[in-house]
């Protein structure tokens, strides 16, 4: 069967994997991105995204980027009827804070052909490896792995260290159209208050579970994002979460008692810092509009 190219309009005629390859962008001017809603100027990055065929597996390489260009893996990617299965499986991977003391983690993307992105699990690494089981209900997309300070982001960071790329036996053939995504920057979650070693890695404490340490930067990164004056309730309710976290740690609890209250907590603080960015974007805008009036 052959494959179907269209250069402007992404359209899937053909059932086997159509691949939407381009070069990566790393260029970190904002020009070469956009302004997402919430105000925060985004870099535009370009990857590969495939049509996989109903009913098949397809097997694809995971393939470090400048950033850590020693990763490898793969892909299995097993497309059923209205649920796609994703598994990964990555080596070399260094630990996320040897590349940025503010992030702690890597998560698992897919992109569609329109470049949304979607967060669709956290690779937790042990022994410099990780795998991840996940499912997309999308039949055409990317998958980027990227360094991030905590496992529920909603958006990628520009810290991409591995992306998809076909096989020579992998089906169909590359075509030269671009999928474009947007990435928050590095520095959008650098503190601009406390710094970042005082106030995740407190104590020097080796020790402490991944999950806490997640739950002490998201709560971080929500108050640095003014949470405290464009969502207060929020942020309150993912402080109060993050202390019952920090006592069942100093109380010896379970690492399973500790990880799901400090989950629950990244969870909240990322809600926190969403709201608040558009809150304050929206603040802004309002007063504009008021300066216009006024003059």
């Amino acid at each position: 069967m052959r494959t179907t190219f269209i250069s402007c309009v992404l359209c899937f005629t053909s059932f086997l994997p159509i691949v939407l390859h381009a070069q990566d962008q790393h260029h970190t001017s904002p020009t070469n991105g956009g302004v997402s809603s919430s105000g925060i100027h985004e870099i535009a990055r370009t990857t590969m995204a495939v049509n996989y065929r109903r009913g098949e597996t397809t097997h694809l390489d995971m393939k470090g980027t400048d950033l850590v260009p020693e990763l490898t893996g793969e892909a299995k990617v097993i497309n059923k009827s209205g649920l796609t299965d994703i598994h990964v499986d990555v080596e070399n991977l260094r630990p996320a804070q040897n590349i940025d003391v503010a992030y702690l983690t890597y998560v698992l993307w897919t992109v569609s052909p329109e470049g949304q992105a979607k967060n669709v699990g956290e690779l937790i690494v042990k022994d410099k490896k990780a795998s991840l089981h996940t499912t997309t209900n999308l039949q055409s997309f990317a998958l980027v792995i990227t360094c991030e300070p905590d496992f529920a982001v909603s958006q990628p960071s520009e810290l991409v260290v591995a992306e998809n790329s076909l096989r020579p036996t992998t089906e169909g053939r590359p075509e030269s159209v671009t999928v474009r995504y947007q990435v928050f920057p590095r520095s959008i979650y650098v503190s601009q208050v406390t710094p970042v070693k005082e106030d995740v890695y407190r104590d020097n404490d080796q020790h402490v579970p991944l999950d806490l340490l997640e739950a002490r930067n998201a709560v971080r990164i929500a108050r640095d994002a003014q949470a405290a004056q464009y969502a207060p309730e929020i942020l309150k309710h993912a402080e109060l979460l993050l202390n019952e976290a920090e006592d069942d740690y100093r109380g010896n609890q379970n690492k399973k008692s500790i990880g799901t209250v400090a989950r629950e907590a990244v969870q909240t603080a990322e809600e926190a810092r969403v709201t608040s960015v558009r809150g304050e974007e929206q603040a802004r805008i309002d007063r504009e509009r008021q300066e216009k009036v006024s003059g």
